[in-house]
């Protein structure tokens, strides 16, 4: 029996290693990457749409919970073990062998099923990139602040529901049945996410995209086409930013329309300042009030949600970017400014998102 045991395990790590192997071919042959779209990504995402929309609340959240009282349990045995080491040299041995191959386990679940998009190529790629000047970030303040000038407000009475259905009607209207059913739903973590500086998240295990309901209603649009981007298979930040101003934008619908220019406004205007703090500060008393007032509600919010956690959290979460080639880490969310930008100033060229653009 203890031979059988010692065999599967064996067996059980070759495969393991095996799986691990190929990880390194996704980012370097494009075919490989079509193929796992094709037939593993958006297939698998389609399924786990299909399931988990129908649930009201986030199997996400939970099972986020479930796997960090394990970590904690473990960690708390480890701890325990070393210190006794001497009489639980057997036990440690084992507990140390079910962690890598547990953790093994699920970074790969989490790879296969949706970190590989990583190594797509990105939707779309300026031909020309030269380096932010102080004019063109000028440029891209007055544009925004004149759109959300002449826009009315951010529609404070549509649902969660309406919301969800405005941005992913966008997003089909662009790929039509390529793309997955796409659903935001309110996060059981709630305001207590703030305190790690998030405010929406894609669960790469369950497919599912979840964000705090308590945020603004006029960062709801943004936020909710920026975690659909993810379900939808763009893994990078700064793209994910990019498509969701791109699919408010191009709605029709003046309130996300609204979201998305308030949203990067606040990432163009960080820009500009610094560069030229004053000159940022005197672009932002040109909004008109209700647009002020909607920026001092954010930085109220914000501001009430302070926490040691944060900065480590942030770290962690800056670190995981750059293990998955996001050589700018957090700083890749600011792409968005440089990537709308050029975007515009090309006449606005094709983002592809799959293999071939298709319109329903």
């Amino acid at each position: 029996m203890n031979m059988l045991f010692r065999s599967k395990w064996k067996v059980g790590l070759v495969v393991l290693l095996a799986l691990l192997f190929l990880l390194s071919f996704f980012f370097k042959n494009d075919t490989i990457f079509s193929l796992y779209e094709r037939y593993c990504f958006l297939p698998y995402q389609q399924l786990r749409s299909c399931l988990l929309n129908r649930v009201p609340f986030s199997v996400g959240d939970i099972l986020y919970s479930l796997l960090f009282i394990v970590l904690v349990l473990s960690i708390g045995r480890l701890i325990s073990y070393l210190i006794r080491w001497r009489r639980k040299k057997t036990e440690l041995r084992k507990l140390l062998l079910r962690s890598i191959v547990s953790l093994s386990v699920v970074y790969l679940l989490y790879f296969y099923s949706w970190g590989a998009n990583y190594a797509r190529n990105k939707i779309w790629q300026p031909t020309t990139d030269t380096a932010w000047s102080l004019e063109q970030l000028t440029a891209l303040n007055d544009t925004l602040i004149s759109s959300l000038n002449i826009l009315p407000d951010y529609d404070q009475t549509l649902s969660l529901q309406e919301t969800n259905g405005l941005v992913k009607h966008v997003y089909e209207g662009y790929w039509g049945k390529s793309v997955p059913d796409l659903q935001v739903k309110p996060s059981l973590f709630g305001s207590s996410m703030y305190y790690i500086g998030i405010q929406g998240y894609y669960n790469p295990l369950t497919g599912e995209a979840q964000f705090a309901q308590s945020l603004p209603v006029f960062m709801w649009g943004f936020v909710l086409a920026h975690e659909m981007a993810h379900q939808a298979g763009v893994a990078a930040e700064g793209e994910a930013n990019f498509m969701a101003y791109v699919m408010c934008v191009k709605s029709q619908n003046e309130s996300l329309k609204y979201s998305a220019y308030f949203n990067l406004l606040l990432y163009a205007n960080r820009e500009l300042a610094r560069k030229d703090s004053v000159l940022a500060g005197q672009k932002l008393n040109l909004l008109k009030p209700e647009v002020l007032q909607d920026m001092e509600e954010l930085k109220t919010m914000r501001g009430q949600y302070k926490s040691i956690f944060k900065g480590t959290a942030l770290a962690i979460y800056n670190w995981m970017l750059q293990s998955q080639g996001q050589k700018k880490g957090l700083k890749s969310y600011s792409d968005i400014s440089r990537l709308v930008y050029l975007w515009e100033h090309a006449q606005e060229p094709e983002i592809k998102l799959y293999q071939k653009r298709k319109r329903s």
